[in-house]
C-alpha cells in the first residue's frame, strides 16, 4: 500500500489469468467513433437480495460473478465481487453491481460469518453458501434482479 496525498491507494501486479479472444488486427482501426467530450453509454448493473438466518454477530455477505464456473474450491477468476455489511440480528442483505457487461454469468453469495473471506478468497468453516455457480443473464440495459439463498454452512471435520 501506498500513501499520496494522504489517500491510501493499493498497488498490485497486473497478471493474466485468463486469455480472451480479440480480434485480428486489434484494434480493427485507430478511427475516432465519437466527438470524445460525450458521456459513456449506461451500462446495465445487477440487484442481488441475499437471504439468510438471523446473523449472531456482525458478518459480511459476499457476491462474486464469474464467467467460468467456480465449483466447491472456488477454482475460478472473479470477474466482480462486491461485499455488503450484515449486523447482528440480520436476514438479508441487497447489493448492487454497477456498470456491468451484458451477459451470462456464474454467481455465489458468501455469509462470511468470520469476515475473513478478503484475506482467504474462499469461504471457512461456519461461513453460509447459496447455490454453487448459479446462472445468471445480465440484461443489455437496466437493473437485472437475482435473489440468493443463502442455504449451506460449512462445517470443516
Amino acid at each position: 500500500m501506498c500513501i499520496r496525498d494522504r489517500q491510501k491507494h493499493v498497488i498490485w501486479a497486473a497478471t493474466r489469468e485468463e486469455a480472451r479472444a480479440l480480434p485480428s488486427p486489434y484494434p480493427a482501426n485507430d478511427s475516432a467513433t465519437g466527438s470524445g467530450d460525450g458521456d459513456f453509454p449506461p451500462m446495465p448493473s445487477l440487484d442481488a437480495t441475499v437471504t439468510f438466518p438471523a446473523t449472531g454477530a456482525d458478518a459480511d455477505v459476499w457476491l462474486m460473478l464469474s464467467t467460468t464456473a467456480c465449483g466447491f474450491t472456488f477454482a475460478c477468476t472473479p470477474v466482480r465481487t462486491l461485499r455488503a455489511d450484515a449486523p447482528l440480528g440480520a436476514t438479508s442483505a441487497t447489493l448492487r453491481l454497477e456498470q456491468l457487461h451484458a451477459g451470462p454469468y456464474f454467481a455465489i453469495a458468501v455469509l462470511d460469518r468470520d469476515r475473513n473471506l478478503a484475506s482467504t478468497l474462499g469461504p471457512t468453516s461456519g461461513d453460509g453458501i447459496s447455490m454453487i455457480d448459479r446462472e445468471i443473464e445480465v440484461a443489455a440495459e437496466g437493473a437485472t434482479a437475482a435473489s440468493f439463498a443463502i442455504a449451506l454452512s460449512l462445517i470443516h471435520i
